[in-house]
Formats: C-alpha cells, structure tokens, sequence
C-alpha cells in the first residue's frame, strides 16, 4: 500500500521531480509491470513454501512439533469455543428461557467436571501452552510427556509453589504501600459526587471488544496450519496452474514481438555483448577531419513478418544519461514555456554565450541526438514522426515561451532551432516530439529511444532503405550509433536479448 500511494503521490507532483513526472502512470499502463508485480512475489512464495515444507517435515525443530501438537488440539477446542458463543449470544439476546441458560450451564459444568476428573485419575503434569498469545489459550489434554511424577516430584513442586505465593504476598503488599504514599500525586478531577483518576484513563489500553483494539494490543488470534501433504499439494497446485498461465502468455507475447538492427557506427561488440543480432553498416564521422556531417543509405533486409504499427528507434551505447549531474541539469520552468530566462541554481552548464542567453539552458538539451532518418525505399511505405512522445509531455512538460519564436531573432537569445539547424524547426522548438523523447532519461549506458512510426504491414524480405544523416558526434565517449525496426507486442518490445 505505502508503494503504491509513493507512485501515485510522487508521480503527479509536477514541482517535485520533472524527471519522474507521470512515470508511474506509464509504467502501471503496461502489462509487463503487473506480470512483474504477481509473479516475482507468487515465485517467492513458490519456494519460500517448499524450503519451509522440507525443513518441517525431514528437519524438524521442537517448536514445529509444538505447533503441530497444539494445532491437533486445537481442533478439539473448536465444539467447545462454538458453545461458549451460542451462549453468550443468547445472554445478549432479550427474552431467552431461563432453561436454556441452566441447560447450557448444566453442559459447561459437565465438561469441567470431566476432564478434571481424568486429569487426576492420570496424575500428569499439564504440559506447555503453545498457543499465540493472541488466541484462546488451549489447555492440553495430554501432556508432552506421559510419565507420571514420583512422590519426590511432587513434594518438590508443591514447595516452589508455597514459595512463589510467599513472594507474590510481599510484592503485593509492596505495592499496597507504594500505591499509598503516591495517592497525593493523582490526578484527581470532581465529577458530581464521584472522583474520577484522569492520569488512570489516559494510560488505559485500547479496547479489546473491537478489532483495533486487539490489534493494538496484539491479540489477534493467529493463524498457523501446520504444512501436512494436504495442505502443500493444494498450494503448490495452485501457484503452478498459476506459473503455467503466466508463463504461457509471455512465451506468447514474446513470439508476437521481434526486432531487427544495424549498427552504422561505434564497436558492435558493444551490442553482442549484450545478447544482440544485428548487422553492421558503416556511417561513421571521421573526427580526424573535423566532418560534420555525413549522410549515408543504410539497408535493411527484413527476416520475419512486422505488423503495424512497427517502430523506428535509434540506439546508442555507453551514453549515461542516469548520471546526477546530467539527469538534472536543466530548467523545468524553461522547458515548460513558463519563462525564458535561465537559472543557474538547476543549469550548471550551457546558461548563456557571447551575451546570448541559452532558450533552453542546461546539459541534456545541449547533448541531444541529432542523427535524421528517411525512409526513401519503397516508396508505397510511408514513415510518421508524430505521436511518439508520452501525450503528458505534449500537453504539460514541453512548450515554448510566451513571445516564441519573435525573442529568438534578438541577440540575446539563442533557441533550440537554432542550436539544431535541420533538425529542430521553427514551428516547433521545444514542441518537437524528437527532443521531448530525449529529455526522457534513459535508465542505462546502452539504451533505445523511438523516432518515428510505420503504421502500414511489413513482410518477410522487403528491403527496407533509410537515408541517415549522421551529426552525433560519439568518439569523446567511445559509443555506438544503430537504427533498428521494432515491432511490439502486449508485454512490450523485443527490444533486447
């Protein structure tokens, strides 16, 4: 409960964290996280019941025999306690015979009498009260040993217990005493005619006849049925017909799901280190020569069926967007279109240059990838760059200044268009789906984020061709550039191995 009032209170609170704004809303909207949240606790029940159901039943300790024993005699308390209910029920209910209470009372003593009967016919020690201190205590009807006491056995318990009333008499009267000499220190409050002792109801424990009460003052009776072939083979049933139902699903989902990827600069190792297939396509800036820009047709030939909508992301490894200082160096008031001045307390770098303000400031918006994809073959299949962002960031996270993009021309501000010229348009600034989907930090040095979409079917062996033009500069941190077509499925993508 406590998690999950965390992701509802936290995930909405816009002031809080920008980072983690509507995150949890997002993740509980996919199906995988709630196959998660079910299956990782019934796995841990799953084994945690077999190690326990082994060490009880080839290793057992004295307390699991205790248990068992007060378990099994338990059961026979159960008539007795039903009695005792009907009967105080009955007193609580107006109008009932007088017979019936002398008829139950008549039941009660019989009870009584018998079994004190046999217990000094037997002349054995009552034995150990196992029972949770929160349940009705069930005295034991036999002991947990059955030998009888020698007379010196005896003699010897009736003198501890001579000694222990001789002790209890003098704490008593100790008490008499004490009680006495502190009564001119209570808290005593006049009532009509009566004294009330307000320090004595202030300390007063909760109530027992309620629920909270017996909480509070833990006796709420327990619950501990011992593990017998019965009761395991009915809860490893169930969670397995439960593993069986999950497991089928996600092998299900997983199949619906697949990825294809070519990496056109960087190690690929990289990649299939990790578990990746993918191809390799050379489109790398020769930083010798201080290239810019290179533009480069990168084709795929595709090796299984792709239902729309197919996705196009691009890839990139060793790039830790989850570092501090990269994660929250930015304005979220900037960004947001609420201002357009800049704020050094939450932008460490890129505040201004030259005298030009930077509209937006900070490390995230200056590291955006700039890599442009076209799709150019086959010309019927047609590739949209809209709706690939999360709708909160369109309509809240992301807008741009009042005055946009009039303020930009001036000298003193310098705008997202203009730091990505090609890239970014006018139009759009910081609207743009592109580096809406980049403010959202990515978990992991070798990651994936989308850029655009193809609503239309894509069958086994079309060659699919795209146009890249390569600006992302990756040698300073040694990473890799892809471009991989996903098609997901209701437990996500096939993203990874």
């Amino acid at each position: 409960l406590g998690y999950f009032l965390f992701l509802v209170i936290y995930g909405v609170w816009y002031d809080l964290s920008w980072n983690f704004y509507w995150v949890p809303y997002q993740m509980m909207g996919s199906a995988i996280f709630w196959v998660v949240l079910f299956g990782v606790p019934a796995t841990a029940l799953y084994f945690d019941f077999v190690l326990h159901w082994v060490s009880r039943e080839f290793f057992p300790t004295v307390m699991d025999f205790a248990v068992e024993a007060d378990y099994m005699m338990n059961k026979d308390e159960v008539m007795k306690n039903l009695g005792k209910q009907v009967k105080q029920q009955l007193r609580d209910q107006g109008g009932v015979a007088k017979e019936v209470h002398e008829e139950l009372n008549d039941i009660e003593m019989h009870e009584l009498e018998k079994a004190s009967a046999e217990e000094k016919k037997q002349g054995t020690t009552k034995g150990f009260d196992f029972s949770h201190p929160g349940a009705t205590p069930a005295p034991l009807h036999r002991a947990m040993t059955t030998r009888k006491l020698t007379e010196e056995e005896k003699k010897s318990l009736e003198r501890k217990d001579q000694e222990n009333n001789a002790s209890s008499s003098k704490s008593q009267n100790a008490g008499r005493v004490n009680a006495d000499r502190k009564d001119t220190h209570i808290n005593v409050s006049m009532k009509g005619h009566a004294f009330e002792d307000t320090k004595l109801h202030s300390n007063r424990p909760a109530d027992e006849s309620t629920w909270c009460g017996r909480f509070l003052q833990q006796r709420l009776p327990r619950a501990q049925k011992p593990l017998t072939p019965r009761v395991t083979m009915i809860v490893l049933s169930i969670v397995g017909c439960f593993f069986i139902l999950i497991g089928g699903l996600v092998i299900m989902g997983s199949n619906e799901a697949s990825y294809q990827m070519v990496m056109y600069e960087g190690d690929r190792s990289d990649y299939e280190s990790l578990g990746y297939e993918l191809d390799y396509q050379d489109c790398k800036l020769a930083a010798a020569r201080n290239q810019t820009e290179r533009v480069c047709d990168i084709t795929m030939d595709l090796k299984n069926d792709m239902k729309a909508p197919v996705f196009v992301r691009y890839g990139l490894t060793n790039f830790y967007q989850n570092y501090q200082s990269y994660a929250k160096d930015h304005y979220s008031y900037q960004l947001d279109g609420s201002t357009k001045d800049t704020s050094t307390q939450y932008c460490k770098y890129f505040n201004s240059e030259d005298g030009e303000t930077y509209v937006p400031c900070g490390l995230q918006a200056h590291s955006m990838f700039n890599d442009t994809f076209e799709l150019i073959s086959p010309t019927s299949i047609t590739m949209s760059e809209d709706d690939i962002s999360w709708h909160v960031d369109r309509n809240k996270r992301f807008g741009n200044p009042s005055g946009y993009p009039e303020f930009c021309n001036s000298t003193e501000y310098e705008c997202l268009y203009e730091m990505y010229p090609g890239v970014i348009p006018e139009e759009e600034g910081q609207k743009n789906e592109h580096f809406m989907v980049w403010m959202r930090t990515a978990a992991l040095g070798v990651f994936m984020k989308k850029y655009a979409r193809i609503d239309q079917d894509l069958n086994k062996g079309d060659s699919i061709v795209f146009r890249v033009t390569a600006r992302f500069v990756t040698s300073p941190f040694e990473g890799g550039k892809a471009i991989i077509l996903t098609k997901d499925s209701w437990i996500g993508g096939s993203e990874g191995p």
